[in-house]
């Protein structure tokens, strides 16, 4: 009690005081002592029962209400006992009260409301009604009804709704908003009821008891209706805890995903690092040939050497940045037999070690959409396996055929290991099946998640991956991935435009970089300048627009992205081409969004750098100025 609201408080006894003043006003009239105390007896009992089997049910996300078919009751004796019914509402009320074991404060509280409202009735009853008639009968009678029907809803929804509002703080008006819209309807089932078994008791009372049935059956409605706001409460909240697993679910699939690329850099990156170690040794050692001879032929042969073997070197980072990266899927062109060579570079000297060799028969194949990266790793995954299946027979030989069918291309990996057992190929895709005990030293065997994730990339690029397996002769895995349709006036002829000199600006923090880039440009007829970072690029371009822009993607002052933001503001037709050694890079897919031209992942060589500028060059440019080149059109 005391620790409700100052306000709250002062309301409670404004209301006990008022219901008392009332009810002793009401009982002051009367003459005498009630004539049928069985009568008021038996509807006691009946309002003590109608008021305890309560059914609890919510009306916003805080309060909630009891539906009871204690309305009913309240109506029915207003004609029938009269002012006498105080009695039944306040025994009644405190008995249920004392019941529930409802604190004081709160059992005086029910009592007050429901006597001010039960006098209220009885006062428009006896002033709206014929004496003498039956209960609620006539148009005096139904006008009578409904005057009770109305002053107990609103009367009860105010007394009940103001303490409410005073001891939360909440909004009066929403408060009853709230109720009038989910329980009001409670009150329109129960008192019409009241008024049925009224007019029934005074005319013929032996249809009291089949009138009840109706009445009963509301009770029940109330269970069934607050049993289905549990249950659609429930069903919400089990709705959003899927919600929540779903979301949980493809944050762990993207986690295995990643732990699996991890397993599978795992097996080679030792020998990644022997291969580099191998590759610099090669570079540096034929440059010193190279800077120590006055021989033509010894010293081209040197560079040549260092050449192929930084072709090697790319080769490899660009497998493991197909492999590695870390980006949403994106679905491009792509030439199979590249990826595959590439992927087999990156662990071919490591299953070496194992005595496991890889041959490729790599046939002319059409190029397919995908995504380069998860393919890979369905590569590796299978190629993993392939090594695995070998590891208890001191070696062994893994195929890779690459052939192409009238609507897809199949990569066959096929090994000479142990096989997998017929009662296991049926489920060699789901999770957590595995062949494989602990491999490589470990004391862990192997999870049996590389082949299921391998089978969700390949179906959601439209594929298929199938197995064929003999125990003691080997396993052949096979993914189909359709051929990619190219849209109609895009066939490639193989016709490259001819070239002109360009005025060409190259973009590059490394000097020896650019260095290079503007002496091999400037050999091929190309007018070319340098600038080394963002504010010397573009003070240059506003100086004279040029023909080409050769751009690093990140460079001091400012990414790629900005500039080519700034180039394309002085000039909406300025023509970029990006350069990077990271493919995967934000800016880089950025920059193409902005209208970059095309994409060369470092290192590259000269000539590809110059094949790439044929097919994208303006169609012709002339001098102007001097030597400023400007396309015509």
């Amino acid at each position: 009690m005391y620790a409700l609201p100052r306000a709250a408080r002062w309301y409670l006894y404004t209301l006990w005081l008022l219901a008392l003043v009332l009810a002793a006003a009401t009982l002051w009239r009367l003459s005498g002592p009630p004539a049928h105390l069985a009568l008021l007896g038996f509807t006691t009992l009946i309002y003590i029962l109608a008021d305890y089997f309560e059914v609890g049910y919510g009306i916003n996300g805080r309060d909630r209400v009891a539906m009871t078919i204690v309305d009913a009751v309240a109506i029915f004796l207003v004609p029938i006992t009269g002012p006498y019914g105080l009695g039944v509402i306040v025994v009644g009320s405190l008995a249920v009260d004392m019941l529930r074991d409802r604190p004081w404060f709160k059992a005086l509280f029910n009592v007050a409301q429901r006597v001010i409202i039960f006098v209220v009735m009885l006062l428009l009853y006896q002033a709206l009604s014929l004496p003498g008639a039956p209960a609620f009968s006539g148009p005096h009678g139904l006008t009578a009804f409904l005057a009770l029907t109305v002053s107990y809803y609103l009367l009860n929804t105010f007394l009940v709704s103001t303490i409410v509002a005073l001891a939360s703080g909440r909004p009066l008006l929403q408060i009853y908003a709230d109720s009038y819209r989910q329980a009001h309807w409670v009150h329109f089932i129960t008192m019409p009821y009241g008024a049925v078994l009224a007019y029934l008791w005074q005319t013929n009372p032996w249809l009291i008891l089949p009138a009840m049935v109706p009445l009963l059956m509301a009770q029940r409605s109330f269970q069934a209706m607050a049993s289905w706001q549990e249950e659609s409460r429930r069903n919400r909240e089990l709705a959003t805890q899927a919600t929540a697993l779903v979301e949980q679910l493809r944050a762990h699939q993207d986690e295995l995903v990643r732990s699996s690329k991890l397993a599978a850099l795992g097996t080679f990156a030792a020998g990644i690092a022997h291969e580099f170690n191998n590759l610099l040794a090669a570079i540096l050692g034929y440059a010193q040939l190279a800077l120590s001879t006055d021989d033509v032929a010894e010293k081209n042969e040197a560079l040549e050497v260092a050449m192929r073997a930084c072709l090697r070197g790319r080769s490899i980072t660009s497998g493991l940045l197909t492999f590695a990266r870390r980006r949403d899927p994106r679905r491009e062109t792509c030439n199979l037999a590249d990826l595959v060579a590439e992927t087999v570079t990156l662990v071919q000297r490591e299953f070496a070690k194992v005595n496991v060799t890889i041959e490729q028969r790599l046939q002319s194949v059409p190029t397919v959409v995908c995504d380069s990266g998860q393919i890979a790793q369905v590569l590796i995954n299978l190629l993993t396996n392939a090594r695995d299946a070998m590891a208890g027979q001191q070696g062994g030989r893994i195929e890779i055929n690459l052939s192409a069918t009238t609507n897809s291309v199949e990569i066959a990996v096929t090994d000479t290991g142990s096989g997998i057992p017929a009662e296991l190929l049926p489920h060699i895709f789901q999770p957590f099946t595995t062949t494989k005990g602990a491999l490589g030293g470990s004391t862990t065997a192997g999870t049996g998640l590389g082949l299921a994730i391998s089978h969700g990339i390949i179906e959601r690029h439209g594929g298929s991956i199938r197995v064929c397996s003999t125990v003691g002769q080997g396993t052949t895995m096979i993914v189909s991935l359709p051929v990619a349709t190219l849209p109609t006036g895009e066939e490639p002829d193989g016709s490259l435009p001819e070239m002109h000199p360009l005025h060409i600006l190259i973009i590059d923090d490394e000097v020896d970089v650019a260095e290079w880039l503007r002496r091999g440009l400037e050999r091929h007829g190309h007018l070319v300048e340098v600038a080394y970072d963002t504010r010397q690029g573009v003070e240059r371009y506003r100086a004279h627009p040029f023909d080409l822009v050769l751009c690093d993607a990140i460079i001091p002052g400012g990414d790629g992205v900005a500039m080519l933001q700034q180039l394309r503001s002085y000039d909406p037709q300025a023509r970029v081409l990006v350069m990077t050694g990271q493919t995967g890079a934000a800016q880089v897919d950025r920059m193409l969004e902005l209208g970059a031209l095309s994409v060369l992942s470092k290192p590259f060589a000269l000539d590809d750098l110059l094949a790439l500028i044929r097919r994208i060059a303006p169609p012709q440019s002339v001098s102007v100025g001097s030597g400023t080149t400007r396309p015509l059109v």
